[in-house]
């Protein structure tokens, strides 16, 4: 994917999206994914979705903004949280400040990159910091039983402190296919729809033709091109993969069973 530079930091960038982009499956363990970026404006902020495979937040979805300055990477980028999330280290209000010590001015290296930022959220979610809480609800004495009976009920879609939590959970299918149930996000930069749908915008709030993620209450997903059908039909940038047990060049095969010219079907057993 051709991405147009904007001066030498812009250029810096995107060498260091493309890496972020090629690897972060296999270094997240195909627990995040990129679902939103401005192909000509990087700087405009890009989008993660982080599906813990264990821990206390498993199998819940949540969606991080990365806005990388004009100063990255000799600064850090800023890193906010657009979905509603019980967790003693993220605030649960509009802005979704993150409390990650690497994006500290005296934890941050010029020489981290956009994999070192990922991995650093990935932590965040998988050791929740009870004794230093950046959201003011939490008690620092609560006791790790009741913390993490209090993340499956927010998990659940219950309430906790005055807060109706959306419920947040994914089905995993074969071959890593994922349906959401429905998740709670922020307006500002996420809309949520009834049912659990949302479509991710950029940070400015401007939806981007062709790479817009659109999570529907029938369990379809559509991401940068790529198509998750919870029925086991899944279309990734051209290819769609289906329970069918054949495979076609040339056809795409749509839910009405049609098909259109120009992409590929692969179907597996």
């Amino acid at each position: 994917m051709a991405i147009e530079g904007r001066g030498k930091g812009q250029a810096g960038l995107a060498k260091d999206f493309h890496r972020l982009m090629k690897n972060i499956a296999g270094m997240s363990g195909g627990q995040a994914r990129l679902v939103e970026w401005d192909e000509t404006d990087l700087k405009k902020g890009i989008s993660v979705s982080v599906i813990p495979d264990s821990g206390l937040y498993k199998d819940g979805e949540f969606i991080f903004s990365i806005l990388c300055g004009s100063r990255y990477p000799q600064q850090a980028p800023e890193v906010c949280c657009k979905t509603y999330v019980y967790h003693p280290n993220i605030e649960n209000d509009e802005q979704g400040s993150i409390c990650l010590s690497m994006l500290d001015d005296e934890h941050w290296s010029r020489s981290m990159t956009l994999e070192d930022v990922v991995q650093g959220i990935l932590f965040l979610m998988h050791n929740p910091n009870l004794e230093d809480p950046l959201n003011t609800v939490f008690n620092p004495c609560m006791d790790e039983e009741e913390f993490a009976d209090n993340v499956r009920l927010s998990l659940e879609g219950g309430i906790l402190e005055g807060f109706d939590f959306h419920r947040n959970r994914v089905v995993r299918g074969e071959g890593g296919a994922i349906a959401t149930d429905e998740v709670g996000v922020k307006e500002d930069g996420v809309v949520v729809a009834d049912g659990g749908g949302y479509d991710v915008t950029n940070m400015c709030g401007e939806r981007n033709a062709g790479d817009e993620v659109v999570i529907t209450d029938g369990g379809t997903t559509k991401e940068g091109g790529a198509l998750i059908i919870d029925e086991g039909r899944v279309k990734e940038r051209g290819d769609v993969t289906t329970d069918e047990g054949e495979a076609k060049k040339g056809e795409v095969v749509d839910d009405g069973g049609g098909t259109r010219e120009g992409e590929v079907v692969t179907t597996a057993r």
